[in-house]
């Protein structure tokens, strides 16, 4: 007889149970789902300010205002913008809520709002949050979209995961 063979064996991919998993820590998902969404998030938000370029250049020509500061062609950018933050928000709750082993009901929200203090980091950095008052009504804006949209995303998540488990 062969004895067993004391080497370590890569789990099997299609194996519902591996032998000797370690589970995740809950900070682990929040912290790869805020890295989720900032990532998602950054051409989608490219890719609305393109639009919202486009959509300024249209306000402007039939209203003649030429000025940059004028809340009329600020609000299209800003507003796009939110969408896709909003957006990025759903897909990163989501993901934490179909792929995490045993997430807590606020994982998804919390991971939202990691991403928000990635963005404000990096913005910081690039002095973008100046005047103080900007940056306070971009991350009020930011934290109060962030929350509630990464916890929705979750419950779909979680919905879609108990669905395909049935």
């Amino acid at each position: 007889m062969t004895e067993p063979s004391k080497k370590k064996h890569l789990p099997v991919v299609g194996n519902p149970e591996p032998e000797r998993a370690v589970p995740a820590s809950h900070w682990v998902w929040v912290l790869l789902g805020g890295v989720v969404i900032v990532s998602v998030w950054v051409p989608m938000a490219l890719i609305a300010l393109f639009l919202g370029n486009k959509v300024v250049a249209i306000i402007a020509s039939f209203t003649g205002t030429s000025s940059v500061h004028s809340f009329a062609l600020m609000a299209p950018r800003a507003l796009l913008v939110l969408l896709s933050f909003a957006f990025a928000c759903a897909i990163g709750g989501a993901a934490i809520g179909r792929f995490a082993d045993r997430a807590r009901r606020t994982d998804p929200g919390l991971s939202g709002t990691v991403s928000v203090c990635l963005v404000l980091l990096l913005a910081a950095l690039g002095h973008a949050l100046r005047p103080l008052i900007v940056g306070a009504v971009v991350a009020v804006c930011l934290m109060s979209i962030a929350f509630p949209l990464a916890s929705l995303g979750g419950r779909w998540g979680r919905k879609r995961r108990a669905q395909e488990d049935d």
